[in-house]
């Protein structure tokens, strides 16, 4: 049982910090820093900055 709940407990630590990082890269993105720059300073891939390019349309349209 212990062993499940450390398993959840680090899930959610995981999912948080890629939650923030995301955050992090949508706000320069927004601030029109390169996505070379970009992947200088966070060390994410260029998928993942995609992927929230992506995401970042997506929020454009919902406003």
């Amino acid at each position: 049982m212990c062993q499940a709940l450390e398993e959840l407990y680090q899930d959610g630590v995981r999912e948080g910090r890629e939650e923030g990082v995301a955050m992090i890269i949508l706000n320069m993105l927004k601030s029109g820093m390169s996505v070379s720059d970009i992947k200088k300073y966070t060390g994410v891939g260029e998928s993942m900055i995609v992927q929230v390019q992506k995401s970042m349309g997506t929020l454009i349209h919902k406003s």
